[in-house]
C-alpha cells in the first residue's frame, strides 16, 4: 500500500504542475499588467512573521510527535496484550510487532 500512495502523490505532483502550468500559461498577460502597475511597497514585520509561522507549525508538530508518542506506547503494550488475547509464542509476537510497526507513520 505504502508503494501505491508513494506513487499516486507522485502522479498527483505531476498533474498539479500541469494544472499550474497551464494557469500560469494562460493569465500571463493579466499577471504582466499586474507587475507592470504594481507600488512594489512591501512592510515585512519580522515579529508578526514568525509568530504567523509558529502557528502554522504547531499542528505539524503536534501530529507528528503524537504519532511517535503512539509508537512507543504499541512497543511497551502491543505483547503484554497479545499474550492475553493470544497463544503466540514470544518470538511471534516480536514478528507481529514487526510487521504491524513497519509502516503506520508513513501511512499517516
Amino acid at each position: 500500500a505504502v508503494t501505491q500512495a508513494t506513487f499516486a502523490a507522485f502522479i498527483g505532483m505531476l498533474a498539479s504542475f500541469a494544472v499550474l502550468g497551464y494557469y500560469m500559461y494562460k493569465q500571463k498577460p493579466l499577471f504582466d499588467y499586474l507587475e507592470e502597475h504594481s507600488a512594489n511597497e512591501h512592510e515585512i514585520a519580522p515579529k508578526e512573521l514568525l509568530i504567523e509561522t509558529f502557528k502554522e507549525a504547531i499542528p505539524f508538530i503536534v501530529v507528528g510527535s503524537g504519532v511517535t508518542v503512539f509508537k512507543l506506547v504499541d512497543q511497551f503494550t502491543f505483547s503484554n496484550f497479545m499474550r492475553l488475547f493470544t497463544d503466540y509464542s514470544d518470538t511471534q509476537l516480536r514478528e507481529l510487532f514487526g510487521i504491524f510497526n513497519a509502516n503506520p507513520d508513513k501511512l499517516t
